[in-house]
């Protein structure tokens, strides 16, 4: 298989494509992290209001 300039073996391949799915996972994890995070940062602002 060719990439660009580089020649790739399936070996080669198969890990990159391990890298690039272990990549998106904790891009994903770190975007849900700080979703969460600023979601409970809300929640705590919320709560001190209604007291």
């Amino acid at each position: 298989m060719q990439l660009g300039p580089f020649k790739v073996t399936p070996d080669q391949y198969s890990l990159v494509k391990t890298l690039a799915a272990i990549l998106g996972v904790l891009l994903i994890l770190g975007a849900l992290f700080t979703f969460l995070r600023s979601l409970a940062a809300r929640n705590r602002q919320a709560a001190q209001q209604s007291k």
